[in-house]
């Protein structure tokens, strides 16, 4: 039987950049199950709900 996952808060910071320049840091802050990976796409679902649906699809995203 795997353990149950706590609920917690994982807060991100993300740069968006335009022509090649860094802009000014952006946060969210996000809800996420302890015992499962943080996937990209969970990070781009936020924001889809905190900016629009099309927010996520105007960018190109890498995680380091």
């Amino acid at each position: 039987i795997e353990p149950k996952g706590i609920t917690i808060k994982v807060q991100l910071v993300y740069y968006l950049c335009r022509n090649g320049q860094l802009k000014h840091t952006h946060y969210v802050e996000l809800t996420h199950v302890s015992n499962q990976p943080l996937h990209l796409k969970d990070f781009k679902d936020r924001l889809t709900i905190l900016r629009g649906k099309g927010m996520p699809s105007i960018y190109s995203w890498s995680c380091n």
